[in-house]
C-alpha cells in the first residue's frame, strides 16, 4: 500500500513507483480513508491504462532519448529543438502509444509528404527526419535494443532533396542605401560590421578595450573569436571609421560595451545585446516607405507608410548581419588580388572558403568579353579589350598561384571549420 502520512505537510496521501522511478506523489487529504480511496481511484483510472502501453512506445523512447541527449552534453538549444520537434510534430503524427517498431519507411514517406502539403520548407522537414533518424539510432544502440533497423535510411527523401536556398545577388548599393535610414546608435554598429567584416556575435561582444584608437592613422580592432580562443585576430580599421568610433565613445551609454542595447524598452538597456532584428526591420520598413514615395511623389509620408504596410513592406531592402560581412569581403576582393590578405581580414581557417569570394574577378572577365564579335568595335577597341582580358587572366593566374603556394606551405583547403561555408549561396 502506498498510502502514508507526511508529517511535514500534516496530510495523508500516496506515492507510486513505476520501473524504479517515482511516478506520482500526492498528499492532499485529512484522513487515511480519503487518501486510500483516492489511491484506489488513481490505480483504476490512471495507472492500469498506463501499464498497457508498451515500453517501446514512441513517447517513452522519445523521453528517454531526450534525457540521454542531455546527459551526453548536448546544448540546451539542441535539447529545446528536439523537444519541440517531437512534441509538436513527430509524436502527434505517429501517435504517442505507437510501438517504435511499427514505424516503417512507407509511413515516414507519408510523413514527409504530409509536411510538404502543410507548406513546410524542405530544410525544416529535413530537420524533422534527422531527429527521427537519431531517435532510431538511439533505440538500436539501446540495451536491450528497442529497434533492429532504422527505417529512415530506406525512406524516399527525394521530395525534400532541394533544400538549399539560393540568395539573390547582393547589390552593394542596397547596403549603402540602408545605412542612410538608421539612427546614430544603429549606424555605428552597422558601419562596424561593413568595415571590419565582423560577424553579428563578434560585433555585439566588442568592448572598448578591444579597440586601439590612440593613433587614428594606425587604428586596430581585436576581434574575439566566436568558436575558440585561437581564432582571435587583430585587424586594421579605416581612419574614417576610427574617427566615428571616437565620436560615438563620447555619447555611448556604456563604458564597457561598444554597441550596447539602446532600446528604451529593453531589459538589457545599456548592456550587451544579441538581438538586432529591430534594426533590420527598421531598414526594411523605412526603405519600403522611401521607395513608395519615389513612385508616388504626391502622397504624404504617413500615407506612404500605410500603403507600404498594406504591402507588408515588400519593397524594402531585406538584409541580415551575414550580408554586411559579404559586403566587406566582396569589396576587399574587388580591390585586392592576394588571397592571403583576404583570408586574414576575413579570419577564415580554410583557404577554400576565401577563394569563393573572388567571384568579382570572374564578373570583370565577363564584362571584358561581353562585346566580343560586335561589328561596332573598331580594331583599336578590340585590341584594347583583348589587352584588358589578358590583364584579368594574369590576375587570376597570380591568385591561383598564391593559393597553390599557400596550400603547400600551410595545408589549407582541408575541412572547413568556419560558419561562412554554410552560407555561400550568394557568392557562387
Amino acid at each position: 500500500m502506498g498510502v502514508d502520512y507526511r508529517a511535514a505537510r500534516r496530510k495523508w496521501g500516496y506515492r507510486k513507483f513505476y520501473h524504479g522511478k517515482m511516478l506520482v506523489q500526492r498528499y492532499l487529504w485529512e484522513t487515511k480513508e480519503e487518501a486510500k480511496s483516492a489511491y484506489n481511484k488513481f490505480l483504476k483510472e490512471e495507472f492500469e491504462p498506463l501499464k498497457k502501453i508498451p515500453k517501446n512506445c514512441l513517447v517513452n523512447v522519445v523521453n528517454d532519448f531526450i534525457v540521454y541527449s542531455a546527459e551526453q552534453g548536448r546544448s540546451k538549444w539542441r535539447i529545446q529543438g528536439l523537444s519541440y520537434s517531437f512534441d509538436a510534430i513527430i509524436v502527434p503524427y505517429f501517435g504517442a502509444t505507437t510501438p517504435l517498431t511499427d514505424i516503417d519507411h512507407e509511413w515516414i514517406n507519408k510523413f514527409v509528404l504530409k509536411q510538404k502539403a502543410r507548406g513546410v520548407k524542405n530544410s525544416t522537414i529535413w530537420h524533422y527526419v534527422t531527429d527521427l533518424k537519431a531517435l532510431f539510432n538511439y533505440a538500436i544502440k539501446h540495451k536491450p535494443p528497442l529497434a533492429l533497423v532504422n527505417p529512415v535510411s530506406s525512406a524516399d527523401l527525394r521530395p525534400i532533396k532541394n533544400r538549399k536556398f539560393i540568395k539573390p545577388p547582393l547589390d552593394p548599393r542596397d547596403v549603402e542605401r540602408a545605412a542612410e535610414v538608421l539612427s546614430p546608435s544603429d549606424r555605428i554598429y552597422y558601419d562596424h560590421l561593413c568595415f571590419t567584416g565582423c560577424r553579428k556575435d563578434e560585433g555585439n561582444r566588442t568592448e572598448w578595450q578591444h579597440l586601439m584608437l590612440d593613433d587614428i592613422a594606425n587604428a586596430f580592432a581585436v576581434i574575439p573569436g566566436t568558436k575558440t580562443d585561437d581564432s582571435l585576430e587583430i585587424i586594421p580599421i579605416s581612419q574614417s571609421h576610427a574617427e566615428n568610433l571616437l565620436k560615438w565613445k563620447e555619447i555611448c551609454p556604456s563604458e564597457r560595451w561598444v554597441f550596447p542595447s539602446c532600446a528604451p524598452h529593453s531589459k538589457n538597456h545599456g548592456g550587451k545585446s544579441y538581438h538586432r532584428r529591430r534594426m533590420f526591420d527598421t531598414i526594411r520598413k523605412k526603405t519600403a516607405v522611401a521607395a513608395y514615395l519615389n513612385a508616388h511623389p504626391s502622397v504624404t509620408e504617413a500615407e506612404a507608410y500605410e500603403a507600404a504596410k498594406v504591402q507588408k513592406f515588400s519593397g524594402g531592402i531585406k538584409l541580415v548581419p551575414k550580408d554586411l560581412r559579404d559586403y566587406f569581403c566582396n569589396e576587399v576582393a574587388a580591390n585586392c588580388n592576394d588571397p592571403i590578405v583576404l583570408m586574414s581580414l576575413m579570419r577564415h581557417k580554410s583557404l577554400q572558403t576565401t577563394t569563393k569570394y573572388t567571384r568579382r574577378i570572374l564578373e570583370r572577365m565577363k564584362s571584358v568579353v561581353a562585346n566580343f564579335g560586335s561589328k561596332k568595335d573598331s580594331q583599336q577597341g578590340i585590341k584594347s579589350t583583348v589587352n584588358s582580358f589578358k590583364e584579368v587572366l594574369r590576375e587570376v593566374r597570380e591568385i591561383r598561384a598564391s593559393v597553390d603556394e599557400l596550400r603547400e606551405n600551410s595545408g589549407g583547403g582541408g575541412q572547413i571549420r568556419t560558419v561562412d561555408s554554410a552560407d555561400m549561396s550568394r557568392v557562387l
